[in-house]
């Protein structure tokens, strides 16, 4: 199976990746190609020769058949085209080590196979074997895999959590329903799909070579390496054993820095950090919600599912949590790195009082370095039914309190989806088979689509944490790509095969969506994260 894309602007940096994690991984070879064409003794009136590389950049993936290649052209000028291998010599050397890595006329994936994932600048020289006169050229190869970069899928098949990939690409997403039969990839999954997300690294501080993902059904927690979807046996039977799934106690994961995540399950949140997991077999866990937060001991507060981070300070791989106290109605500062004298409830003066309020959305906009991030929360009183969407420093300045309209209130607070876009000030929602969005700076609601036959199964928007990609030029794509909205749907009478992704750029002023990306014949689609590169 075979698949050629054109590729442009995507050139990441190299990393470092263990060689035998590539045996089992359906592989994307980037190739940006820069000819050269630099002549050497002319043999008296022998006709010149022409050494061509595919322009611009070709992206190839490697499916579980076939063996795509990227191949070196000569021409003669004037001259019909097509020439005989036999008639040169080639020789393609790894500018890195300096290493021959082929002396034929083409590459494949095979040629690199004992060669980390990474940027590999190559000179190609081809010499007539008749005339000895030579040509070179220049190209440089991306070698990374299929589902290294882009949106990961976590679909309902019968009942069955079932992962799709959409990688990404320059020109588009390249969908890959059954990631089993197409890419060769088996990672066993039971049990009815709850959520998948993107949780870092498990090395902080730039120096892992690897991203992780974690998936949670009503059976079990699987902690895989996003860049082949190897299990991490260790980590992944911890955590069931700490966190033990079941269909009435589910278990969500969330971001939550470079090399840690929280997962949330009746009302307590956990912190656990792959580090000294991966590394050390130091099954350390801590739980945010007790007070004082990360206590030993300490007794547990009823936390509230919703919650969001916040940055440390001082340190932007590692981030804090905002929690909410369900019973005595105050938001929880839970310090994880930094002064941890600021843990417990967080001072907050609200010109309301927030006995009965309960958090609907709560979001981060990321500062940077600075411990002055700005979160957005929705808080709503279902028995008075009102309404806030307050703006707060995570210093504890209050910067914007809107009350609601009591039916927008009511109506924002019973949708399933609830995203809070800080670019449109927009509360996102749904409402049966549409998408609104409610503008708390200017109390507006609004219609942004309209699905007639589609039952919408997710709204989501990526988040982004600053400080986890160091691959050059990725930040840059991916603070942009997290600021667009995923819409999932599906037809109720096929929900198997009929899973719809979209995703969607959201305008300023009130426009509509603008659609950029659509594709279909997934499973019913339950959760998505954008898997970035590290």
């Amino acid at each position: 199976m075979k698949y050629l894309y054109s590729f442009s602007a995507f050139k990441p940096g190299p990393r470092k990746l263990w060689p035998g994690a590539l045996l089992a991984c359906s592989i994307l070879l980037i190739i940006s190609g820069c000819k050269k064409d630099l002549v050497s003794a002319d043999s008296g009136n022998s006709k010149e020769f022409v050494l061509e590389l595919p322009s611009g950049t070709t992206t190839i993936i490697k499916g579980i058949e076939g063996g795509d290649s990227i191949k070196a052209n000569i021409r003669i000028p004037g001259e019909p085209a097509g020439f005989d291998t036999a008639d040169y010599h080639f020789v393609w050397t790894n500018l890195n080590t300096h290493d021959t890595i082929s002396h034929r006329s083409y590459l494949t994936y095979g040629d690199f196979e004992n060669q980390d994932p990474a940027s590999i600048p190559c000179l190609l020289t081809v010499t007539e074997k008749t005339t000895g006169k030579s040509k070179l050229a220049n190209t440089s190869v991306f070698l990374t895999t299929a589902t290294r970069e882009g949106w990961v899928l976590l679909g309902d098949k019968s009942g069955t959590a079932k992962l799709s990939v959409l990688t990404y690409t320059a020109n588009g997403y390249k969908k890959f329903i059954d990631i089993e039969s197409e890419l060769g990839i088996h990672l066993p999954i039971t049990g009815k799909p709850v959520s998948l997300n993107n949780i870092g690294a498990d090395i902080p501080w730039g120096l892992s070579p690897y991203q992780w993902m974690g998936l949670t059904t009503d059976k079990e927690i699987k902690f895989f390496r996003s860049m082949d979807f190897m299990v991490n046996e260790d980590i992944t039977g911890y955590l069931n054993q700490t966190m033990v799934p079941t269909e009435t106690s589910p278990v969500v994961l969330n971001v939550s820095g470079e090399s840690s995540f929280v997962g949330t399950q009746d009302n307590k949140v956990y912190r656990f950090v792959t580090f000294y997991m991966s590394y050390f077999g130091i099954y350390a866990h801590d739980m945010f919600s007790t007070s004082p937060p990360l206590e030993p001991g300490a007794p547990a507060f009823k936390a509230s599912p919703v919650h969001t981070l916040t940055g440390p300070g001082w340190l932007a791989t590692e981030f804090n949590r905002f929690l909410y106290d369900m019973e005595n109605y105050e938001f929880v500062r839970a310090h994880a790195q930094g002064n941890s004298n600021v843990n417990g409830v967080f001072p907050l003066n609200l010109p309301f009082s927030k006995n009965g309020f309960l958090p609907k959305a709560m979001n981060t906009k990321m500062e940077g370095m600075i411990d002055e991030d700005l979160i957005t929360a929705f808080l709503y009183n279902p028995v008075t039914e009102e309404g806030y969407v307050i703006e707060f420093l995570s210093n504890a300045i209050l910067k914007s309190v809107k009350k609601m309209n009591s039916a927008d209130a009511k109506e924002v607070a019973g949708s399933p989806f609830i995203e809070i876009n800080t670019s449109t000030n927009y509360l996102v929602y749904t409402k049966g088979n549409q998408v609104k969005a409610y503008d708390y700076k200017m109390g507006q609601a609004i219609n942004l689509l309209t699905f007639a036959n589609e039952t919408i199964s997710l709204i989501k928007m990526q988040r982004y944490t600053p400080g986890m990609v160091r691959t050059p030029g990725r930040q840059a794509v991916y603070n942009e790509l997290f600021k667009r909205l995923v819409v999932c749907t599906y037809d109720p009478a096929n929900p198997d095969n009929s899973g719809i992704f979209r995703q969607y750029e959201l305008p300023l002023g009130h426009q509509l969506p603008v659609k950029e990306a659509e594709e279909t014949g997934f499973p019913k689609i339950v959760d998505v994260t954008f898997n970035p590169m590290p």
